[in-house]
């Protein structure tokens, strides 16, 4: 899988109780709404068109008991996120993502097609334990199940 770092949203980013209810340490500007040809209506734009792609979560620390948090992905016409727009959310204390997840579980969030905003991120509702996370946009699985790391 190739990572590039104008494609992530979080980086070993730390939730706990301490910082409450935070947005991803990064945002993703997807350019200036305007009309575009293939767009199928003035404004609107289709999020990785023709394929299929998502943002890959990746539990970096998860707390020894069980905890909670939503992770939301959500976009807004304004970079301070005013008024945003939650697209899609995950809980991960729901029946798909039981509370016992552990270090190194990875999960996707499917990104939604034809959104009608400029700015993309991630928003963590905390409610519970220490968590921390990666997350990134990804075309496509490495399907090589010997993977090999380069630093």
């Amino acid at each position: 899988m190739i990572i590039s770092a104008e494609q992530t949203l979080s980086k070993n980013q730390i939730i706990n109780v301490g910082t409450g209810d935070v947005a991803s340490q990064n945002v993703i500007d997807l350019g200036e709404p305007g009309k575009n040809t293939y767009a199928p209506a003035p404004g609107l734009r289709d999020i990785g068109k023709g394929r299929k792609f998502a943002i890959d979560m990746t539990i970096v620390g998860s707390p020894g008991t069980p905890g909670h948090v939503l992770v939301q992905l959500q976009v807004a016409s304004n970079e301070d996120f005013a008024s945003p727009n939650v697209l899609t959310s995950v809980d991960l204390n729901s029946a798909s993502h039981p509370p016992y997840r552990f270090d190194g579980y990875r999960f996707n969030i499917p990104v939604p097609r034809r959104t009608n905003a400029r700015y993309l991120r991630l928003f963590y509702v905390h409610i519970a334990e220490e968590w921390m996370f990666n997350a990134m946009f990804v075309l496509a699985e490495q399907s090589n199940e010997n993977e090999i790391s380069v630093a």
